[in-house]
């Protein structure tokens, strides 16, 4: 009877040390912050993200809510600012500041650092600026959809103008369709008119169309192939995209979509247009007649 209390004590202690050890492998050893260079107009918010890399087992999460974020030079940027979203960098004055993501543990310090490069007066020389997704069609009155307004750097890059001050967006035909300060066009009454957005007197824009037709729903599938393990989401953050392997959800044929992911792909399939490494498209069946729409992102 002794005995057997006795090795059954030991094995008690051999599996709690078990669980312990499994338990305490999980390390985290790098922070890539996304995007690495940025450029911002003084007074618009630049969202960025961390992604975490750990072995034991080895995979990359999202940590972006986890991680302290700084700007070196509070005169430049700032993550201050009341009701800016987390990883959010709001542009104060000219400058360069470097963005760090940092966590402590256990373990050590990680960081992630990022650049991001303020101007007064709006985006370095640009060139143009591309509005996506192009030619998109609102079926129905009352319903929105989200543009955004990508410029190309004369210096070469691009940069997201979707909401930064020095951006102006217009709707040609208000009576048909309004768009807001920040790229988001609702329908009004049935026709066409053209969106635009305006930056140091560059001029984008594309047609929209209000069908006033029948509804086609299209069910978009987002898959991820590769060796690294990455992440998807949809902007706007509309619901239903925030991919696992495999992640879908019903839209509207005509819907104008933008897919970020992270670490940035090798490449994309499905797309209209990638630029920024974010994969641009109107939603739209893959076969005529169909009802589904497939994009894969190749990490």
């Amino acid at each position: 009877m002794i005995c057997r209390a006795v090795i059954g004590c030991v094995i008690t202690i051999a599996l709690v040390t078990l669980l312990v050890s499994c338990s305490a492998s999980l390390k985290l050893v790098s922070i890539q912050v996304t995007p690495a260079t940025a450029a911002a107009s003084a007074g618009s918010p630049t969202q960025f993200t961390a992604m975490g890399t750990y072995i034991h087992p080895p995979r990359t999460t999202d940590i972006t809510n986890s991680v302290t974020w700084a700007s070196s030079n509070q005169a430049v940027a700032t993550f201050s600012s009341p009701g800016a979203p987390v990883g959010a960098a709001v542009a104060v004055s000219s400058g360069t500041t470097s963005i760090t993501a940092t966590i402590s543990s256990s373990s050590g310090v990680v960081v992630g650092t990022a650049s991001l490069t303020v101007t007064a007066g709006g985006p370095p020389g640009l060139q143009s600026i591309t509005i996506l997704p192009s030619s998109p069609t609102i079926p129905q009155i009352g319903q929105t959809t989200q543009f955004v307004a990508l410029g190309t750097l004369v210096s070469g890059g691009e940069i997201d103008l979707t909401n930064s001050t020095a951006t102006t967006w217009s709707s040609s035909n208000m009576p048909v369709a309004t768009v807001s300060n920040t790229g988001s066009a609702t329908a009004v009454s049935c026709g066409t008119t053209t969106v635009s957005a305006e930056s140091q007197n560059i001029v984008g824009s594309t047609l929209l169309t209000v069908s006033c037709g029948p509804i086609t729903s299209i069910e978009l599938l987002v898959t991820k192939t590769g060796s690294v393990e990455g992440t998807v989401t949809i902007q706007p953050p509309l619901t239903g995209i925030n991919c696992g392997t495999v992640c879908g959800a019903l839209f509207n044929e005509g819907t104008g979509i933008t897919l970020n992911a992270v670490p940035t792909p090798s490449s994309w399939t499905g797309c209209d247009q990638v630029i920024g490494g974010a994969c641009n498209f109107t939603v739209r069946p893959d076969s005529p007649g169909g009802t589904q729409k497939v994009v894969t992102a190749n990490f």
